[in-house]
């Protein structure tokens, strides 16, 4: 019932300061959902014990083109806590609109509310 964010450290290139999903690029060996559960290892220390693909985001950076495949997972039991992020935090989805985010996650965002996740 609660969205794992997670805020991008203030030093950061891009979106400093700023709340999104865990997120990461896939690399050429592995798939998105593999991405997925990296993802989420990597900024919260958690492990992902499964995942359900829930939808694909195009979103325009200037010149730069990114597709965010989304995926519900269901995480270990654990605390999550900040390993490559400032923050972690669980949020009620009906709160995510009080987090500052950028345009791509504020979407995705949207969509849980409107979807009930």
């Amino acid at each position: 019932g609660k969205v794992l964010c997670v805020r991008v450290p203030d030093g950061a290139a891009r979106w400093a300061g700023m709340w999104q999903m865990p997120n990461a690029d896939v690399a050429s060996d592995e798939t998105a959902e593999a991405a997925a559960s990296r993802a989420v290892r990597e900024a919260a220390g958690l492990a992902v014990l499964s995942s359900e693909r829930l939808l694909q985001v195009r979103h325009s950076v200037t010149h730069h083109r990114i597709t965010l495949d989304v995926f519900r997972c269901e995480a270990r039991r654990g605390n999550a806590r900040p390993v490559a992020v400032s923050a972690v935090e669980w949020v009620a989805p009906a709160r995510l609109d009080e987090l500052a985010m950028p345009a791509a996650h504020r979407r995705i965002a949207r969509f849980l509310v409107a979807n009930g996740a």
